[in-house]
């Protein structure tokens, strides 16, 4: 019964982790493929590049368990929307053709490399201010393992590449 108490405990103390949202002028997202391994499967990663567009960058950094060595765990997710919008909304639910939707989702971790496919996204972005964007987004990506939901809402502030 203490067993159960003690994690009960610990549920309830758990801290949602730190949060960034930024935002980037004049950029884009580009693909690299990664190929961690000679006979492995072609994995590409996407990263924010100098370029025409606005990219958006969410990083969810896990907090820390000093009781576990390695446990450190970081979810990026980036995407990219035409330059000169207010605004931006986009579902898989109205368009199963991911091609107008440019994004990507890695988890940074101790825990191997390993591609990630989209299965659904519903985001909105509206510009508050030059310096400033209200993004909510719900997406659900998946490995051979797993899928990994993300869901958050809040404002982006302007970054610098």
């Amino acid at each position: 019964m203490s067993i159960l108490a003690l994690s009960l405990s610990a549920c309830e103390t758990e801290s949602p982790g730190d949060i960034s949202r930024e935002f980037f002028e004049n950029s884009k997202v580009e693909f690299v493929s990664n190929q961690p391994y000679e006979d492995g499967p072609q994995l590409r990663t996407g990263y924010i590049q100098n370029g025409e567009n606005l990219t958006f960058r969410y990083t969810l950094n896990h907090p820390q368990e000093n009781e576990i060595a390695d446990d450190e765990l970081s979810e990026v997710f980036i995407f990219e929307v035409p330059k000169n919008v207010n605004s931006f909304h986009y579902s898989t639910a109205e368009s199963m053709t991911n091609d107008t939707l440019i994004a990507d989702y890695r988890r940074v971790c101790f825990c191997g490399f390993s591609g990630f496919e989209l299965i659904s996204a519903t985001i909105s972005a509206n510009r508050i201010s030059a310096t400033e964007w209200r993004v909510s987004f719900d997406v659900l990506y998946k490995d051979d393992y797993s899928e990994y939901p993300l869901k958050d809402t809040g404002k982006y502030r302007l970054g610098s590449l």
